[in-house]
C-alpha cells in the first residue's frame, strides 16, 4: 500500500504529460537539473484523469531502491533497468495501462537514484551497460513522420506540432541520460566507454522527430556531450554538416534543421582566428548551399546567425556570401527574395570596399530588378534598404557608375507600379537621391530620358517594318494565281516518283512533281527519278508515322558517286533499350545480334528497279523476335573513303517481308559530315512499330561510337519521350555471344579503358591458388609475340596490370600507346601450376571493358568451348582465351587504323602459361573475325507486291 501511494503521488503531476486538449498549446522547458514546468492555456482547464495503479505487474513485484541495503542496490538497479527495456504501444490508449504506469514510476525512481552520489551507476560497469541499453531501446525507434512538402513547411497555418504519444516514457529516458552525462560523480574515462560515437550519431538522427519537445531536449543533450566529450567534437560537427548537406543535395524535408543550425552556431563561436580552411569550407560548402532550399524560411534566422558568426571572424567571407546569393537568386519566390535582400543588407555593412567593387555590376542589376518587382513585398524591402544612412554612403562612395541603372528603375516604378505604398516610397527615395547629389541625379535622369526616347524610336521602327511586311503579304495573296492541276493520269514509269513524294508532304514538292508529270522534256523514267531525287535532296521534310504492320523488314542503301570519288557507304543498326542505352549494334564486323532478330547480309543485294549501282547489302529485322526491353532501333549512315558531299545521290530503301517487295524509299539529304542518323524505328505504347525519318548529321566521326553526343543522344531522347532531358547516349553491350564483335571508342576520345576478367569458383575448388592468372598477349601482323602484360610484367606496352586477385584481375589499357605493329591483343587466363584439376574449377568466367567514367562498355559471359580439332581429355585444359582485341584494317573504316574492336571467344586451351599456349593463340589469330560468326539461313521466297500508304 505504501509503494502504491508513493507511486501515485510521484506520478500524479506527470500522468497527463504529452496529451493536449483540443485547441490547447503546450510548451515545455527543460533545465540542467531536469526539472520541468508546463505552461498551458489559462483560458482552458484540463479534465481530471483517472489514476492508474501498477499493481499486479512485474514492476510492482520489485522493491524500491531505498528499501534494500546498499549491497543489494546494484543488482536491483540492473533488474529495474532491464524491465524498462520493454516498450509499449501508446497508439492504443486503453492497452496495458498498468504496465505503462509501472514503467513510468520505475523511470522516475531511476532518475531520482541518479541524483544520488552513491548511485551504483557511477562505478558498476554492468549497471552502466544496462542503463545505455535501456535508453537506446526506448529512444532509437522508427520515427512516425507526417508527409510534408517544402510548401507545407512554409505554411504559417500549419503550426500545430505533432506530439509523440510515448512522450511520458521518452521524456524520463532523456532526462535520465542528461543527468548521467551532466553528472560530476562519474569519471569521463569510465563514461566514454559507454557513450560512444555510434551512440551519439544515433541521437542526431532523432532530430528528425515531429515532436518539438524531443528536439529541444536533444539539443540540450548534444550540447552537454559536445562540451564534455572533447574527442567527439570534430566527429559531431561533421555529422551535423552531413545532415545539412542531405537537405541541400536531395531537397529532403527535415524537422531538426533549426535546432542543428542553432547548435552549429554555438560551435562556430569556438573557432580560433585565423579560420582554418576546413572551417571556411563549412560556410562555402555546407551553409551557403542551404540557401537554395525551397523551404528556407523555416530555418533562415538560424542559418543567418551562423553566417554572421563566420563573417564577424573573417569579413572577407562576406564577398562569398553575397556572390552566392546573387548566383542562386530565387526569381519565382518572392518570400525568398525578401530574405535574400535582408541578408545582403547585413553583409554589405561587413564587406571590405575592395570586394564590394568587384560585385557592384551584378549587385546593382539585382537591386534594380527588385526595386521594380511586381511583388510589393520585394519592392518595399528593396526601397527600405535606402533608408539606412550607412547604405547610402556605401553606394555613393563605391557604386556611382551603377546609379543610372537604379535611378532608371525608380522612374519606372514611379510611373508604372501598381501598389500605392511602393509608389509613395519610390518618390521619397528619388527625392533623397536628388538632395544627396544633384549633379549625379541630373546626369542619370538625362540618360534615362535618352534611353526611353531610343526605345520609343525602336518600337516605332519595328511597327513600321511589320506594316510593310503585312502589305507585301496582302499584295502577294491578291495577285497569286491558282496552281494548274494535271489532267492525265500518271503512267507506271512515274509511280516511283509519286510514292517518294508521298513521303514528303509540302507545297513546293507537290508542284515540282506535277511538273515532272506534265513536262514533255521529263517523260523518261530516268530523268524523272533523277529530278525528283535532286529536288528532295535539296529540301526534304521529316517523315512522320510510317506504321510497320508486318513482322520482317529489310533496309538497304544505294548511292551514286560524284566523278572521281571512291566513297563507300555502310548502314549500321543500333538497338536502344527503354533506358536510352545502346545495348547492341549491327555493323560490318558484327552481322547478327539479339539471336537472329537483327541480321546484316553483305551479299544480299536487292534488285529493285529504282536502286543505284552501288549497294551495301541489306539489314533485316524481325520485330517479333526483339526483346521486350527494346524501345527503338537507330540506323546510322557511315562513309568510308570520303565524306557525304562526295555522293551524288543516296537513297534508303525499305522492303517488306521479302527482297522484291519495296514499301518505301527516300532520298537522304546532303551533309558536310561523314556520319548521320537517317532513320529510327520506334516501339509505341501499344507495342506497334513506326519508322521515323531523321536527318541528324555529325561534322566529325565515321562510326556510331564517334557521334554519341550530341547527335545520337538527341535522336534517342526525341524517340523515347520518357527519358530525362539530360540523359546522355551511352553504350552498354552486356549480352555478347561467342563470335560477336563490339567496337571501342577511339583512343583520342577515351584514353584509358579497364579490361577485366572475373570468375566464380566451383564448390570443389579449395585454396588461394585456384583462380586464373590474367594476361594480355600482343601479336603482330605475322602472328609473332610482341610481349605480354601480366602480374609479373605489370607495366608495359601501354598496359598496367592491377595485380593478382582471387575472383578477378584487370588491366588498365591505353590503346593509343599500344605498339603500332600490334594487330591483335588476346585476353587470356591460366590456372596456377600448383592447382589440382582443370578448368572445371572455374565457373561463369566473364570479361568486361569499362570506360574512365566507370560505365561498362561491354560484358561477355564466356560459354567455353575447345578449339583443338583432335580434342583433349576432360580436365586437361588449363587456360581460357576469353576474347581478342583486333585493330581495324586501314580500308575498313575511314582510313583510320587506330580504332580497335573486341571479339568474344571463350575458347579453352591446354597450356599452363601464355608461352605454352602461343601456338593455340596463333591458330586463332589466323582465323578472320567472321570465322566465329554463323548467320541463319536466308529466306529466298518471293512475296506478292502490295501498295502501302506512307
Amino acid at each position: 500500500a505504501g509503494r502504491s501511494a508513493s507511486g501515485r503521488s510521484g506520478g500524479s503531476g506527470r500522468s497527463g504529460s504529452g496529451k493536449a486538449g483540443e485547441g490547447e498549446k503546450e510548451k515545455k522547458k527543460t533545465d540542467i537539473d531536469g526539472s520541468r514546468s508546463n505552461k498551458g492555456d489559462a483560458r482552458k482547464t484540463k479534465a481530471a484523469e483517472p489514476k492508474v495503479s501498477s499493481e499486479g505487474t512485474t514492476f510492482w513485484a520489485l522493491p524500491k531502491l531505498k528499501e534494500v541495503s546498499a549491497e543489494e542496490q546494484g543488482e536491483l538497479l540492473i533488474k529495474k533497468l532491464r524491465e524498462c527495456t520493454t516498450t509499449h504501444n501508446f497508439r492504443e490508449a486503453e492497452g496495458q495501462l498498468s504496465e505503462k504506469e509501472g514503467k513510468r514510476q520505475t523511470l522516475v525512481e531511476l532518475m531520482e537514484a541518479a541524483s544520488d552520489r552513491k548511485c551504483p551507476l557511477w562505478t558498476d560497469e554492468a549497471a552502466m551497460v544496462s542503463m545505455v541499453d535501456m535508453i537506446g531501446t526506448n529512444l532509437f525507434r522508427t520515427l512516425t513522420k507526417r508527409e510534408r512538402t517544402p510548401t507545407d513547411m512554409l505554411d504559417a497555418e500549419d503550426d500545430d506540432p505533432a506530439f509523440d504519444p510515448a512522450w511520458p516514457h521518452l521524456e524520463l529516458a532523456y532526462e535520465l541520460l542528461v543527468r548521467v552525462v551532466s553528472s560530476k560523480e562519474v569519471e569521463l574515462a569510465f563514461l566514454t566507454r559507454f557513450i560512444t560515437q555510434s551512440f551519439v550519431l544515433k541521437l542526431l538522427e532523432l532530430f528528425d522527430s515531429d515532436d518539438p519537445r524531443e528536439r529541444e531536449i536533444l539539443k540540450l543533450l548534444i550540447n552537454r556531450i559536445y562540451a564534455k566529450f572533447q574527442p567527439m567534437r570534430s566527429r559531431l560537427r561533421r555529422a551535423i554538416q552531413n545532415t545539412l548537406l542531405l537537405a541541400t543535395t536531395e531537397n529532403v524535408v527535415q524537422n531538426g534543421l533549426p535546432e542543428l543550425l542553432e547548435m552549429l552556431g554555438q560551435y562556430i563561436k569556438g573557432f580560433q582566428m585565423p579560420l582554418k580552411e576546413e572551417h571556411q569550407e563549412v560556410l562555402t560548402k555546407v551553409l551557403l548551399p542551404l540557401q537554395k532550399v525551397e523551404w528556407l524560411g523555416a530555418f533562415h534566422s538560424q542559418l543567418l546567425d551562423c553566417i554572421k558568426k563566420f563573417t564577424e571572424k573573417e569579413p572577407g567571407l562576406a564577398h562569398e556570401v553575397v556572390a552566392s546569393l546573387l548566383r542562386v537568386w530565387p526569381f519565382r519566390m518572392a518570400s525568398k527574395q525578401v530574405l535574400f535582400l535582408s541578408e545582403i543588407d547585413d553583409m554589405l555593412g561587413i564587406m571590405p570596399v575592395a570586394d564590394l567593387k568587384r560585385l557592384q555590376p551584378m549587385l546593382a542589376r539585382r537591386l534594380a530588378s527588385c526595386l521594380s518587382n511586381v511583388n510589393s513585398d520585394v519592392s518595399e524591402k528593396a526601397l527600405n534598404m535606402w533608408k539606412s544612412e550607412k547604405f547610402l554612403k556605401m553606394i555613393f562612395a563605391n557604386c556611382r557608375d551603377q546609379l543610372p541603372v537604379i535611378i532608371s528603375e525608380l522612374y519606372n516604378n514611379a510611373t508604372q507600379h501598381w501598389h500605392p505604398s511602393v509608389h509613395t516610397r519610390t518618390l521619397e527615395v528619388l527625392k533623397m537621391l536628388m538632395e544627396r547629389d544633384a549633379e549625379l541625379f541630373d546626369a542619370s535622369s538625362a540618360k534615362h530620358r535618352k534611353s526611353c526616347e531610343e526605345q520609343e524610336r525602336q518600337e516605332a521602327l519595328r511597327g513600321q517594318r511589320w506594316a510593310q511586311l503585312q502589305a507585301m503579304h496582302d499584295n502577294k495573296k491578291n495577285t497569286r494565281q491558282p496552281d494548274r492541276l494535271p489532267t492525265r493520269k500518271s503512267d507506271s514509269s512515274h509511280a516511283t516518283a509519286v510514292a517518294v513524294a508521298a513521303c514528303t508532304p509540302g507545297a513546293g514538292s507537290s508542284m515540282e512533281l506535277q511538273r515532272a508529270r506534265t513536262d514533255p522534256d521529263l517523260k523518261s523514267p530516268a530523268s524523272t527519278a533523277k529530278r525528283v531525287s535532286r529536288m528532295l535532296s535539296a529540301k526534304l521534310p521529316v517523315i512522320k508515322g510510317l506504321a510497320l504492320e508486318r513482322d520482317r523488314y529489310g533496309l538497304a542503301v544505294s548511292w551514286a558517286r560524284l566523278d572521281g570519288a571512291q566513297i563507300s557507304v555502310e548502314l549500321q543498326a543500333l538497338i536502344v533499350d527503354g533506358r536510352g542505352r545502346i545495348v547492341d549494334a549491327v555493323h560490318a564486323h558484327n552481322p547478327m545480334v539479339a539471336g537472329n532478330a537483327l541480321v546484316h547480309r553483305a551479299d544480299d543485294q536487292l534488285s529493285l528497279q529504282n536502286m543505284h549501282k552501288n549497294r551495301s547489302g541489306t539489314t533485316w529485322v524481325a520485330l517479333s523476335k526483339l526483346p521486350e526491353s527494346v524501345a527503338a532501333l537507330a540506323f546510322v549512315l557511315c562513309t568510308r573513303g570520303g565524306r557525304l558531299p562526295d555522293l551524288d545521290v543516296c537513297e534508303l530503301h525499305v522492303v517488306e517481308e521479302f527482297r522484291d517487295q519495296e514499301m518505301a524509299h527516300f532520298v537522304l539529304e546532303s551533309s558536310s559530315g561523314s556520319a548521320a542518323v537517317v532513320a529510327i524505328l520506334r516501339r509505341g505504347a501499344d507495342r506497334s512499330w513506326t519508322l521515323i525519318r531523321t536527318n541528324e548529321c555529325s561534322k566529325a566521326g565515321r562510326h556510331f561510337m564517334d557521334i554519341l553526343e550530341p547527335t545520337l543522344g538527341k535522336v534517342i531522347r526525341e524517340a523515347i519521350p520518357t527519358l530525362p532531358k539530360r540523359q546522355k547516349a551511352m553504350v552498354s553491350i552486356s549480352g555478347m555471344a561467342q563470335g560477336s564483335v563490339a567496337c571501342l571508342p577511339l583512343p583520342t576520345a577515351s584514353k584509358w579503358l579497364f579490361v577485366g576478367l572475373s570468375w566464380d569458383l566451383s564448390p570443389s575448388a579449395s585454396g588461394d591458388d585456384c583462380g586464373l592468372s590474367t594476361a594480355l598477349v600482343y601479336l603482330d601482323r605475322q602472328g609473332q609475340s610482341l610481349g605480354t602484360v601480366a602480374p609479373n610484367n605489370a607495366v608495359t606496352l601501354g598496359g598496367q596490370h592491377g595485380g593478382k586477385g582471387l575472383l578477378g584481375e584487370g588491366v588498365l589499357m591505353d590503346f593509343g600507346a599500344a605498339p603500332q605493329e600490334a594487330a591483335q591483343i588476346f585476353v587470356v587466363g591460366f590456372l596456377a601450376a600448383s592447382s589440382v584439376g582443370g578448368m572445371d574449377l572455374i565457373q561463369k568466367p566473364h570479361c568486361c571493358v569499362v570506360d574512365p567514367l566507370g560505365s561498362e562498355l561491354l560484358r561477355y559471359r564466356a560459354v567455353v568451348t575447345h578449339e583443338s580439332e583432335q580434342g583433349s581429355e576432360q580436365g586437361s585444359e588449363r587456360g581460357l582465351i576469353a576474347g581478342r582485341f583486333f585493330r581495324y584494317e586501314e580500308s575498313s573504316i575511314g582510313n583510320d587504323s587506330s580504332r580497335w574492336g573486341f571479339q568474344a571467344l571463350g575458347i579453352l586451351c591446354t597450356g599452363e602459361s601464355w608461352e605454352e599456349s602461343l601456338p593455340e593463340l596463333q591458330e586463332v589469330f589466323r582465323k578472320p573475325v567472321d570465322a566465329f560468326q554463323h548467320l541463319p539461313p536466308e529466306i529466298s521466297e518471293v512475296g506478292t507486291p502490295r501498295v502501302v500508304s506512307l
